[in-house]
């Protein structure tokens, strides 16, 4: 699949299309009826590339970061985002980061799994 690098948007689709027919294929060949869920890493990029990859039909991303998944969450506040949180949560930015994720995929101790739960009865 040839790729305009001048185009980021259009980089970005051809790569998503990319590794979704990868996925596809790997599931195919391992007899899996549905396919994993793919969830795009934003560490490392702008806000604005998050909602290339959005845009793109990538509406699952993770982040690494609290303070970088706040930024990017509230930039892409206008497209509905699954966001997972994907790194270390500290107590204190549990209250926070709680109400913008769909999951937390990393959890490193029981006293945070505890505060984490006390917070969503909470909210």
């Amino acid at each position: 699949m040839a790729t305009n690098a001048a185009d980021p948007a259009q980089r970005i689709r051809d790569n998503l299309a990319l590794v979704r027919d990868k996925i596809a294929a790997a599931a195919a060949r391992s007899g899996r009826e549905h396919q994993p869920r793919l969830v795009g890493v934003t560490k490392y990029v702008n806000p604005a590339i998050a909602r290339l990859l959005f845009d793109a039909g990538l509406d699952e991303l993770g982040e690494s970061r609290p303070q970088e998944l706040w930024k990017k969450a509230e930039a892409l506040a206008d497209r509905r985002v699954w966001w997972h949180l994907i790194g270390h949560l500290q107590r204190n930015k549990v209250k926070r980061t709680l109400p913008l994720v769909a999951c937390i995929d990393s959890v490193d101790s029981l006293r945070i799994m505890q505060n984490i739960s006390q917070e969503a009865v909470a909210q």
